[in-house]
């Protein structure tokens, strides 16, 4: 029997639904709540805290002895005194970015992702690293230092110098200095888009950075990746950081970032 029209659309219509449940934006213009998720009274690493916006609802993961991930609205969403001290740090996540399934969560292969985010950096002698981009949906890391994650590919300013980190299947960890710097009170807006391939690409303000990786990092068919932004102190610490923008969707949504040149990136 023909496929009917309607059963078309209605297949065409859920497929749109299901990418539009996925994407998001956030500019933080209001801060709903920012709630203990796990009720022990702290954000400490025993769990994530809640974030709601206006828009969205964030998990946001304490990072090293981090005790409160506060999070003020102040022309963004503004680091604030809380984070005074070594090692300490958040990770910022879509509302069950832990599932391989859910709000920010996407299937190498089947989608087309993309994650950006806009932030200024008060001082960037006092980043260890802050990381965004995409990882493999695995258990949170909230201990500080090195990512633990087995797969990610991730734009970073690290102390000034804005770095590309992948890592595939638990190995090795490739660093590559874009040679693009990042001074005191700048912002930047850092854009990571995996193709449907898994083939991945980074843009910084919305041009292909100098340097890249000499073999274009391809996470493997079938897995889950969600987005993610996180940052952790160095001693010369990095209060005050404001994050004004977050977006994240599949690439053929009508707010998704678009590489010079190409329409779609399912065949590079």
């Amino acid at each position: 029997m023909p496929t009917s029209v309607n059963s078309v659309l209605d297949v065409r219509s859920s497929l749109q639904q299901d990418r539009m449940l996925r994407a998001g934006y956030e500019d933080f213009r209001a801060m709903i709540l920012n709630a203990d998720g796990d009720g022990d009274g702290s954000a400490a690493t025993t769990g994530p805290n809640l974030a709601i916006t206006d828009k969205n609802v964030f998990e946001v993961e304490g990072v090293g002895t981090m005790d409160s991930a506060l999070l003020v609205i102040n022309g963004g969403l503004l680091l604030t005194t809380n984070m005074t001290s070594d090692n300490v740090g958040i990770e910022i996540q879509a509302q069950s970015a832990a599932a391989t399934r859910g709000r920010g969560v996407f299937v190498v292969g089947t989608d087309e992702a993309y994650f950006s985010s806009t932030f200024t950096l008060a001082d960037v002698s006092g980043t260890d690293f802050c990381f965004s981009g995409f990882r493999k949906v695995e258990a949170r890391q909230t201990s500080e230092g090195a990512l633990t994650y087995a797969d990610y590919a991730l734009l970073a300013p690290i102390s000034g110098d804005i770095k590309i980190y992948t890592r595939l299947n638990a190995g090795t960890q490739a660093i590559t200095d874009t040679t693009e710097d990042w001074t005191d009170g700048q912002s930047h807006k850092l854009t990571v888009i995996v193709a449907k391939n898994g083939k991945v690409y980074f843009e910084i303000d919305g041009h292909t950075p100098a340097a890249e990786p000499a073999t274009r990092f391809q996470f493997d068919s079938g897995d889950s990746i969600a987005w993610m932004w996180r940052i952790q102190n160095a001693t010369d610490v990095a209060n005050g950081t404001l994050i004004t923008e977050l977006a994240w969707g599949a690439q053929g949504d009508s707010i998704a970032p678009r590489r010079p040149g190409h329409t779609s990136t399912s065949g590079v």
